[in-house]
């Protein structure tokens, strides 16, 4: 079971968000900043809860593994921000963007994703499928399965971390 510490929450002077919750989860500490007292108060309130019903928590966004928070993964978060930005985008820019980034998701594959796609069939999949206007509707059964697959092969934002 984690080691989970919850602490009381502070008050920050010339601070923005000026009420803090800080806690550790097995030794890593982890803090996180409100605008209000009452939701800096409601946050512990939760964390408190869920250490409680004894939910694991993870050791990376220190939340609890259930609530979900960090669980999108890095390419569903690249197809979102390309829906939601793809009309805005000159075609210099798709292009750019499409190549740069199938470069990039490369290194946001999970161990076991790197072992089932290459450099080149990385940078091809997003390019035909994430970094579009929209997932194409017309996939067969097959391309399907693999835009799953390819989705869940990449780490959940939340547990990336400076050393990827």
């Amino acid at each position: 079971m984690d080691k989970v510490q919850i602490y009381s929450v502070t008050k920050v002077a010339d601070a923005k968000s000026k009420y803090r919750i800080k806690w550790k989860v097995n030794a890593r500490h982890h803090t996180r900043a409100f605008p209000t007292k009452a939701r800096a108060e409601n946050y512990k309130k939760a964390l408190d809860k869920a250490n409680d019903a004894g939910i694991k928590f993870s050791p990376d966004s220190g939340e609890p593994e259930d609530w979900g928070r960090g669980r999108k993964t890095f390419a569903k978060l690249v197809q979102e921000y390309s829906e939601a930005n793809w009309s805005n985008w000159g075609q210099r820019h798709k292009k750019d963007i499409q190549s740069n980034l199938g470069l990039a998701m490369y290194q946001f594959l999970t161990s076991s994703g790197q072992s089932r796609y290459s450099r080149k069939q990385t940078k091809d999949f997003v390019k035909k499928y994430l970094i579009q206007k929209e997932i194409p509707t017309n996939l067969t059964n097959q391309e399907k399965d693999d835009l799953e697959r390819f989705m869940k092969s990449t780490y959940p934002v939340g547990d990336l971390t400076p050393s990827l």
